[in-house]
């Protein structure tokens, strides 16, 4: 049988050269000419000359980094530009290790489809980040229409330490509630499923802190 397997896997194998490189190499030169056509018909939003008398406000980060400027409404400094960022890269480094079949026995780490949903939520969690910061915020960094709606309030970072609490609560009964499917990942995939778990938790805390930050800021707004 282990025969047999081997040679299905060889015919489903893909070469690196020249399938895999070729895609790639045309796909990085669409994507160049592209960039060359936008820049020649369209100017760089440059400002004015900067004036050291007078500040802006708000004053906004580059589009590429408002993100985690938004992040700062609802987190501390070193939590929303240290420990977030991190965490998102290790966990796209971990990507391949928790991949469904890494494990022994090709048992599934996460749930079909479990790690697109994770990777999808967190990047459309940071384009509507971006996309807040950018349009959404006005003076004093409050809640402003694009089109010259009222202002809210000035955005305060609030502490709220009862979602961390609540967080490992609810997974702690979960945990009481599967143990039984958590050992039999445990002893097919190790303590990689601990990793994973963290990361579900973080994502879940990063998303409820945002969405309760956001409505009390509106609930709040004068």
């Amino acid at each position: 049988m282990g025969g047999t397997v081997g040679v299905r896997d060889r015919k489903t194998r893909i070469p690196v050269w020249p399938e895999l490189v070729l895609r790639e190499t045309v796909a990085a030169l669409a994507a160049l000419i592209v960039l060359l056509v936008l820049a020649m018909w369209i100017d760089a939003p440059l400002e004015g000359v900067a004036d050291p008398s007078m500040s802006m406000n708000p004053s906004k980060a580059p589009w590429y980094f408002l993100g985690l400027q938004e992040l700062l409404v609802y987190f501390d400094p070193w939590i929303a530009g240290v420990a977030i960022p991190l965490l998102s890269l290790a966990a796209l480094a971990a990507i391949p290790y928790l991949d469904p079949g890494a494990c022994r026995g090709r048992r599934s780490l996460v749930p079909a489809g479990g790690l697109d949903a994770l990777f999808t939520g967190g990047l459309v969690l940071w384009v509507a980040l971006t996309v807040i910061g950018l349009f959404f915020r006005g003076p004093n960094w409050s809640w402003r229409l694009p089109w010259g709606g009222r202002a809210g309030h000035a955005a305060v970072p609030a502490a709220m330490d009862w979602v961390a609490p609540v967080i490992m609560g609810a997974y702690a009964l979960w945990l009481i509630a599967a143990r039984r499917r958590l050992r039999e990942q445990i002893r097919s995939c190790g303590i990689r499923i601990c990793f994973h778990h963290l990361l579900a938790m973080a994502a879940l805390g990063i998303l409820v802190k945002i969405v309760a930050i956001t409505i009390i800021e509106f609930s709040t707004a004068s």
